[in-house]
């Protein structure tokens, strides 16, 4: 196994094919919502940030996940977004 953090593999290529499936849908439902209301909702950046995650895209993760509102707790995602606060700051060491 080889980690892309560690050893440049070129363009990110998902092996796991139930993944990329899942992940293609994901970003296929993502361009219809954003030419249907041109918006993509909280719910839909968190989990972009978690796909990212598990493809080890950090950066990429962390640029998105830091143009997400601070949620309130009327959301349900304050856990969430603290968790994942928490985690990035092992990247960042912020």
């Amino acid at each position: 196994m080889i980690n892309a953090r560690v050893h440049n593999m070129g363009k990110t290529k998902i092996m796991n094919r139930q993944f990329k499936a899942t992940y293609d849908l994901f970003l296929e439902s993502m361009v219809q919502k954003r030419v249907m209301n041109g918006e993509i909702s909280v719910y839909d950046k968190f989990t972009l940030v978690y796909y990212l995650q598990l493809q080890d895209r950090i950066k990429e993760a962390i640029s998105v996940f830091r143009a997400i509102p601070v949620p309130g707790d009327q959301d349900g995602l304050q856990i969430q977004y603290d968790y994942l606060l928490a985690y990035f700051d092992f990247f960042t060491g912020g």
